[in-house]
């Protein structure tokens, strides 16, 4: 019981440590790239979906990062333009889903397909939208059943959501339900499984609205047309608390981001005013384990328009490392957190030949009043089964401690060398407990 007080109240003399950008791959796509969308899996696994440019046409592709390198999940999915549009989601069993409007299928209709493991496989009827479809977003219930929204041309090119029943897709609502066009859709599911949308709406000289689909039918979340002029890239998502938030870039003030969430009345700005200055595109965002709030954009607020994230601190937006810490401009940013708190970025370099770059903020604990842990090493990293501690010149045998990203605990010895043989491949994070630090380490298992 004592040793457990000691470590709990040690805690809290950790800080994050002074960490800064770095880039993890220069050049993804080997050419010339578009579109990017990185999302990590519950096991830690990190994977990016593109569009690649080869043999006249734009291919999709996705990839899982090694530790290393980048190798193909399955062969290129589908094939289409730069207009098009895709989106890769991961569930809560860490199955990977990928919804696009379907080049084959001859009027770019609405198709999902998942990874079996081996290959990508068709999820229901290949095409089963009524027409062609713009802006594809998907999104899992608690019992990870798959929805998408998307821009119906064959409805008026109103909102679209459908969700797989386990056999083929059926509607939620109506087809085309919203009063008039609705572009750039997004959607999510809140705790309760209710889906909301997001969608510049058409009637309300584009602006920024929401809808969620209650009682058998799509209402509005508050007032029509909330936004300050015309909204795009809207990115809808709900916090630990079931608080809905939704940011987007706001053509009425300049391109600015803002960041709005929902209090079950009204519309309510975050961070006190826009998230750029002087035009910040293509936002979207993430949520810590603590709630805390971190968006990426292009920021015209630097020359030449990089990338660069900002997080919410005290309801004021400050940037997370060097503000455009890349050097051309980037378009096309993506956002995800991994299980130890590390940011990572993708964004395609549209003036060093289109490159697909992913950067990393890695954000480890360490020791504030002894800042040992520079004594510490594990290696390798990456490693096939086994690592090897090294621990300087400490006096006193550590407890450590091996979790998966979710927080399971799957090994806790003393010894330095430890055999992860027979672990599923993926990323863990090594704890090592000692009365003279605390430090934590992330490693991969490949």
């Amino acid at each position: 019981m004592k040793k457990t007080l000691f470590l709990t109240a040690f805690l809290f003399y950790f800080i994050l440590s002074n960490a800064q950008w770095q880039v993890v791959t220069q050049d993804i796509g080997n050419g010339v790239s578009a579109r990017t969308d990185i999302e990590i899996a519950p096991d830690g696994s990190i994977y990016i979906g593109y569009l690649s440019y080869g043999g006249g046409a734009y291919h999709g592709i996705v990839k899982k990062y090694t530790g290393s390198d980048w190798e193909m999940v399955g062969g290129s999915i589908f094939e289409m333009t730069t207009f098009w549009r895709f989106d890769l989601e991961i569930d809560s069993e860490g199955t990977l889903y990928i919804a696009y409007n379907d080049e084959s299928s001859g009027e770019r209709k609405m198709s999902v397909s998942k990874f079996t493991g081996s290959d990508w496989k068709l999820v229901g009827t290949q095409g089963f939208s009524a027409g062609e479809i713009q802006f594809p977003q998907m999104a899992f219930d608690n019992n990870n059943t798959p929805f998408v929204v998307y821009r119906d041309f064959a409805n008026a090119h109103g909102a679209t959501v459908q969700k797989f029943n386990g056999s083929d897709w059926e509607l939620v609502g109506d087809a085309g339900f919203t009063a008039g066009g609705a572009w750039c859709t997004s959607i999510i599911l809140d705790q309760n499984n209710v889906p909301y949308v997001a969608f510049q709406d058409w009637t309300v000289g584009q602006k920024m609205s929401v809808t969620r689909f209650v009682n058998e039918q799509w209402e509005l979340v508050g007032t029509a047309g909330f936004s300050i002029g015309e909204a795009w890239e809207p990115d809808i998502k709900i916090d630990a608390n079931n608080v809905l938030y939704v940011v987007y870039d706001d053509q009425g003030d300049n391109d600015n981001s803002y960041l709005k969430k929902w209090n079950e009345s009204q519309w309510k700005m975050v961070g006190g005013g826009s998230i750029s200055d002087n035009a910040g595109l293509d936002p979207n965002f993430v949520f810590d384990s603590e709630n805390d709030v971190y968006v990426v954009f292009q920021d015209y607020d630097v020359s030449q328009a990089p990338a660069s994230v900002k997080k919410l601190v005290n309801n004021n937006w400050e940037y997370l490392g060097e503000a455009g810490f890349a050097a051309t401009n980037c378009q096309y940013t993506s956002i995800a957190i991994d299980g130890s708190g590390s940011i990572f970025i993708a964004y395609v370099e549209m003036y060093n030949g289109q490159l697909l770059i992913v950067a990393e903020y890695p954000q480890e604990i360490t020791d504030v009043e002894t800042q040992t842990s520079s004594n510490i090493s594990i290696y390798p990293n990456p490693t096939k089964s086994i690592i090897n501690i090294q621990m300087g010149d400490y006096s006193i045998h550590p407890e450590i401690i091996i979790t998966d990203m979710t927080g399971k605990t799957i090994i806790r010895t003393d010894n330095f060398k430890i055999d992860l043989s027979g672990k599923e491949k993926g990323f863990y994070i090594v704890t090592i407990l000692n009365k003279e630090s605390i430090v934590r380490k992330k490693i991969v298992l490949n």
